[in-house]
């Protein structure tokens, strides 16, 4: 169930993301962590569950913007999961769930998995039901 990175979280594609989310009974929660106005106005996933990691300091949709780091965002997952939940953690790049991976592993979680790509590109590949 992809690699265990040194890091304490695991890496997977957007085609593993979509095999482990169609199988019945599958246990996994994909957490998307933009912010909530990235979230409402960009593809997303019908099952992702949004809590932001990070906030920006401007216009989300500049390259430029500086990301930060929402203070209450490991409590926030832990109240909404619990620490032992599977979580499928994806962003529109993949560099903030990266960081977001990061933060919970730190605050204890470990079932965790970073899907790498951006979000247009695994909506694309999940479908219109996922």
């Amino acid at each position: 169930m992809g690699l265990v990175q040194p890091q304490g979280f695991k890496d997977i594609t957007v085609v593993q993301a979509v095999q482990w989310m169609e199988k019945p009974g599958h246990g996994f929660n994909y957490l998307d962590i933009r912010c909530e106005e990235e979230h409402e106005t960009m593809v997303a996933p019908k099952s992702s569950i949004n809590v932001p990691a990070f906030t920006p300091d401007g216009d989300f949709e500049d390259e430029n913007v500086e990301w930060i780091p929402v203070p209450t965002f490991e409590a926030d997952v832990e109240a909404r999961f619990g620490k032992d939940a599977k979580l499928l953690i994806g962003c529109r790049a993949g560099n903030r769930s990266t960081l977001a991976c990061k933060r919970l592993v730190a605050a204890g979680f470990e079932n965790l998995w970073n899907v790498e790509s951006s979000s247009y590109m695994r909506t694309r590949q999940m479908g219109d039901d996922f």
